[in-house]
């Protein structure tokens, strides 16, 4: 007889609780602002085809090396390590691996002008430097006679 009266508390508790849960009101859903998306700066227009620039960083060398190119050159620069590595150039984004056997690579267009950074990814000190300058303005052409 107790466990009946239990099972009929039961379920009369139970029809209480669904009836409160139907009849509460119900809250629509906070709709956060969308956000603008950021606003991209196209990079500056480069006037002049860009000029190949090879260079090359022995990692191992005493003094980090300092490459100087022009804005708008196309950088191929190979670096070269005896310890295996991740390779990144601080500034311009990317990163490679590098280890005795295998160089890391990088294919840049140079568009600001600035000093950037090669290093291995979580160490301070540099491996080397990109100097990236205005180029020198072309000399006034020469009228024809």
């Amino acid at each position: 007889m107790a466990a009946r009266r239990l099972v009929v508390v039961m379920l009369v508790l139970l029809f209480v609780l669904s009836l409160v849960a139907a009849l509460a009101p119900v809250q629509p859903p906070v709709e956060e602002p969308e956000e603008d998306p950021p606003t991209q700066v196209p990079p500056p227009a480069i006037t002049q085809d860009p000029k190949p620039v090879e260079a090359r960083i022995d990692a191992n060398a005493k003094e980090p090396p300092a490459i100087a190119v022009d804005v708008g050159d196309q950088l191929r620069l190979e670096v070269v390590s005896r310890t295996p590595a991740t390779v990144e150039l601080v500034g311009l984004g990317p990163t490679d691996d590098v280890d005795r056997f295998d160089p890391a690579v990088f294919d840049v267009l140079l568009t600001e002008k600035g000093t950037y950074s090669v290093r291995f990814l979580g160490r301070r000190e540099p491996i080397g430097t990109i100097e990236a300058t205005e180029p020198a303005p072309a000399p006034p052409a020469r009228p024809s006679r």
